[in-house]
């Protein structure tokens, strides 16, 4: 494997010659640009130490925030921090968990200066409500990753005002990559380590995406909500629960301790509008909270494609230059809650979400024009927290969503068509073929419940358990005609649930850590099989559809450990025997073009994870280096896959898979005002199921071929200049540049070792670079960004033959207006 590594580098060291050009052009750019401010502004480091005052110890993971600079560091293991800012006055706010929160004003002249701290311990009791400060971002980043799991994080505060979205951030990490059908609104796969799909489990704030039928796109969230995101390629902490087989994603929202009103507006190519407004208003004397967010998102997706990549038979005309004329999408979302945080509990919840969707069907074979899909969610909650549950170190946390999903496919024309403007008979536009009217009902319940008990620093526990019920009631007068009989008096049900135990383990200065964990997954299913047509033999008589029933428990476990064996080096270790349950669409299927499949068997594998990671302050002459090596092996089975039936589509359960790779990461803020990344990852799939029978007498023609539609080498690279001050005096500017590259992979079994067929079945390997510069005004609450994607308008390929947008121009407004200033402004460095 390290062999094939080595010359998939060297073929991507070959194709970056012209990254690096282009690159390099961007930076002596930025260089042209900054070179001016930078011959009249002096720099000064900033040095301290931050210590109890009552112990005289140093403190670890203090947050040092610079409001005007909108930038901050936290402490080493010594109680160290030190910044390297521009001369000057500043406001410097210190902060740590359960002390009091220093506020000064500082100046800020020569070449060093040692300011230290003495932090006071500190709880104000109101009632029976205990207050503390709370943990900095930054330092509960620094614990996430120095946690045994396989972790990488983004902070999402970083990225407030730029015009990426959370598929495109989530999609220039290490480990991940996102397949997407088309524009915005479009299917997306999230990919981890080569897992996709469902077997990545999705969380916002550590609760399970609330869509039970896969409608919401987490794209539909813009990123300045987000605090941070949390990507495991391997266990998943305990308390989020859940059954994801690759992984899991967990989407932190920013939470605002003060009065607060917010609007994003962004404008760019194809039609795309997204819009955001939000506002929170606080009544401290009762402790209630009042918060209301509308988005909406709407995007035409009528960009030209080039349909001869994969058949180069096609004539030019009209194949070289169609239109996708049938690919629009709309989305609103309204989301309201209360917050209670002065009653028994620390924190009631109610809150409601409102999701409406419409989205055009665009066919790639021919010119759709009609079909179209429609629906509804409904997800009303409550969340309880309380913590010193009857006894101290015991914390609560537990909700409970219930989901109403209704859900419509139109697709009634008599014909279809073609790109050359003849028409065929057909029914339908979808692959089905048959007309469609469905209006399907899916009720979902979903409770969480999750106990932490610290028994002191150095033991941790903690009890989870998910439990979901699902019904589906599907209704569509014409595969009523088709079938027989009416599907929607034969609904079908799930029940799943998940339960996990872990024990957490810290030596006393946390070098060591240590994590185990049980986990028993329960499902029981009732399936009618409402899509098979069927009829009494020798009669026209039509009968009731077929019912399966499934009733399985079965056992997950883990191990991890992490230790730093040197000052900002720690090296990590875990493994996992796992499962994911099937979800209601795989068991149910869609009512219209996925069959019904009664008789699926979880997905298990078996994972294992080496990581080395290096985070020093003022390294090798630079501000700061963050750099991480992982290596993985996963042995899968069961695998559930999306495959052909008849003329239909049906999940199954494959047989084993063997994934195995490598990713690396590396952070560099150089100096306090220039910042570079860049990371890469390799991965095999391969099939590892030698025989079809039982008996070993049909040998598998797929064994040890790559797994179709995965990418097997990708990396990405950016580089960054910001500065504060600078043309507009308290205002903060940035110009960033970043590059994306993937390698060609199949889209089918290399089943054929003719060169023609392996042209129209290979998915071509792609470079993708975008731009963009962003700007404060108004003291920082409003920022501007326009930026430029796809910027050598390449025809980008993430699935077969659907092509994405080329380039594309756009900007963005962010206003921000918060009572507390100290919560930061429209954008921070």
């Amino acid at each position: 494997m390290i062999y094939t590594v080595i010359q998939s580098l060297k073929i991507g060291i070959l194709k970056a010659k012209k990254t690096t050009t282009i690159l390099c052009f961007i930076v002596i750019s930025s260089l042209g640009y900054t070179q001016q401010i930078s011959k009249n502004n002096s720099n000064t480091v900033l040095y301290g130490i931050i210590t109890n005052s009552q112990t005289q110890k140093p403190l670890y993971g203090v947050s040092i925030w610079i409001k005007e600079l909108q930038r901050g560091v936290i402490t080493d293991k010594k109680g160290r921090y030190t910044l390297k800012v521009p001369s000057g006055e500043y406001t410097i706010t210190v902060s740590y968990v359960g002390f009091s929160k220093i506020t000064e004003k500082i100046i800020l002249k020569g070449s060093l200066i040692t300011k230290n701290f003495k932090l006071e311990e500190k709880a104000i009791e109101l009632g029976e409500t205990v207050i503390t400060a709370r943990k900095g971002n930054g330092a509960i980043i620094k614990e996430i990753k120095e946690s045994p799991m396989a972790v990488s994080v983004i902070d999402g505060r970083k990225m407030m005002g730029r015009s990426s979205g959370i598929e495109e951030i989530l999609s220039r990490s290490s480990g991940l990559t996102i397949r997407k059908e088309g524009g915005l609104g479009s299917k997306s796969r999230v990919s981890v380590h080569g897992l996709e799909g469902k077997r990545v489990a999705i969380f916002i704030d550590g609760f399970a995406l609330n869509s039970p039928d896969g409608s919401f796109d987490i794209n539909d969230l813009p990123i300045d909500v987000i605090e941070r995101i949390e990507v495991y390629k391997g266990i998943v902490p305990a308390e989020y629960g859940g059954d994801g087989l690759g992984g899991a994603i967990n989407i932190v929202t920013r939470e605002v301790n003060c009065d607060m009103v917010g609007a994003i507006a962004e404008v760019s190519s194809y039609g795309k509008m997204r819009f955001t407004g939000s506002g929170k208003k606080l009544f401290e004397k009762p402790g209630i909270q009042l918060g209301l967010a509308f988005m909406h998102n709407r995007a035409n997706n009528n960009y030209p494609m080039d349909l001869r990549a994969f058949d180069p038979d096609y004539p030019i005309d009209p194949y070289s230059h169609v239109i996708r004329n049938n690919d629009k999408y709309h989305s609103s979302i309204l989301n309201g809650s209360l917050v209670f945080t002065k009653l028994w509990f620390d924190k009631i919840e109610l809150e409601c979400t409102g999701y409406k969707n419409y989205k055009e069907l665009q066919n790639i074979s021919f010119d759709s024009r009609y079909a179209y899909t429609h629906g509804f969610n409904i997800m009303p909650a409550l969340k309880l927290e309380k913590e010193n549950f009857f006894l101290k170190g015991l914390a609560l946390k537990t909700s409970i969503v219930y989901a109403i999903v209704n859900t419509h496919l139109v697709d009634t024309v008599g014909h279809i068509y073609q790109w050359t403007g003849e028409t065929t008979p057909n029914q339908g536009e979808t692959s089905d073929m048959i007309f469609n009217l469905s209006d399907d009902w899916t009720r979902d319940v979903r409770h969480k419940l999750n106990f932490k008990y610290v028994i002191n620093r150095s033991h941790q526990l903690n009890l989870n358990n998910q439990f979901v019920f699902s019904k589906r009631t599907p209704k569509d007068d014409y595969v009523k005609s088709y079938i027989g009989f009416d599907p929607s008096g034969f609904p079908s049900k799930m029940t799943g649930n998940v339960t996990g135990f872990t024990y957490t383990f810290f030596s006393k200065n946390k070098k060591f850590q240590n994590t185990a964990a049980v986990k028993a997954y329960y499902l029981y299913s009732q399936v009618f099989r409402t899509d098979d047509k069927k009829t009494d033999d020798g009669s026209s008589i039509k009968k009731e559809p077929d019912q399966t029933t499934n009733k399985d428990l079965f056992w997950g476990y883990n191990e991890g450990v992490s230790y730093e064996f040197l000052r900002g080096i720690r090296v990590k270790a875990s493994f996992e025997h796992t499962l994911r349950l099937p979800d209601p669409e795989e068991l149910f299927g869609d009512g219209i073009s996925v069959k019904s499949s009664v008789n699926l068997k979880p997905e298990k594998s078996d994972n294992f994870n080496l990581g080395l990671i290096l985070d020093r302050m003022n390294f090798l002459g630079l501000t700061r280096m963050q750099a991480e090596a992982n290596g993985f092996y996963m042995n899968t089975s069961n695998l559930i896959r999306l495959m052909p039936a008849n003329i239909r589509m049906a999940y199954v359960n494959l047989g084993e898979t063997i994934i195995k790779g490598v990713d690396l990461d590396l952070k560099i803020d150089v100096t306090p005002d220039w910042y570079t990344y860049f990371n890469l990852t390799y991965q095999s799939l391969r099939d590892n199921l030698q025989w079809k029978t039982n008996d070993k007498t049909v040998e598998n023609p797929t064994y040890k071929l790559d797994i179709p539609n995965i990418p097997s080498f990708y990396y990405n690279g950016g580089v960054e200049y910001h500065r504060s001050g600078w043309p507009l005096k308290g205002e903060l500017s940035r110009i960033y540049a970043d590059v994306s590259y993937v390698g060609d992979y199949c889209n089918a079994w290399k089943l054929s070792s003719q060169k023609d067929q392996q042209i129209k079945w290979t998915i071509p390997a792609y470079y993708n670079f975008s731009a963009g510069i962003q700007q404060s005004f108004f003291k920082n609450q409003l920022s501007v960004c326009f930026y430029v994607n796809n910027i050598l308008n390449e025809t980008i390929y993430n699935d077969y033959k659907m092509p994405l947008p080329g380039r594309t121009f756009g900007i963005k407004l962010r206003y921000n207006w918060f009572k507390d200033k100290s919560e930061g402004g429209a954008m921070q460095l």
